[in-house]
C-alpha cells in the first residue's frame, strides 16, 4: 500500500498549514484551545511539579493526547499541543485525492 499522507512541506509548498491553535488563560493556572471536532487541549501548572501537563479531551474520552506530558515552561507545553494538533490534521490528509483534483 502506498502511503499518500500530506506533510508539512507539502502544504507549504502551495500555500498552506495548519490553522494554530488559539489559547485563552486557563484561571490563571495555564491555558486552553478548542481545535477540531470539539476536542480540547488543557494546559495546568502542577505546583507539586513545578510543570505544565498537556491533557486533550473530545466528547467521549478523557483524554486523547499522546505527546510529551510534561513541560518545564507554558510556551514548551504550547508548542508540543501545536504539534500533536498538527499531527493529527495532516494524518487525515491524502496527498493522492489532492492530486486527482488538481486534474479533474
Amino acid at each position: 500500500m502506498t502511503n499518500h499522507t500530506v506533510d508539512k512541506a507539502a502544504l507549504a509548498a502551495k500555500g498552506l498549514r495548519v490553522k494554530p491553535l488559539e489559547w485563552e488563560d486557563f484561571d490563571g493556572l495555564g491555558a486552553k484551545a478548542s481545535g477540531f471536532y470539539q476536542a480540547n487541549y488543557l494546559i495546568q501548572k502542577w505546583s507539586g511539579e513545578g510543570q505544565y501537563e498537556v491533557a486533550m479531551s473530545y466528547p467521549g474520552y478523557q483524554t486523547g493526547y499522546d505527546g510529551p506530558r510534561w513541560h518545564p515552561t507554558l510556551e514548551a507545553a504550547k508548542a508540543a499541543a501545536q504539534a500533536d494538533y498538527e499531527a493529527r490534521i495532516l494524518a487525515a490528509l491524502s496527498a493522492h485525492e489532492a492530486k486527482e483534483a488538481d486534474n479533474g
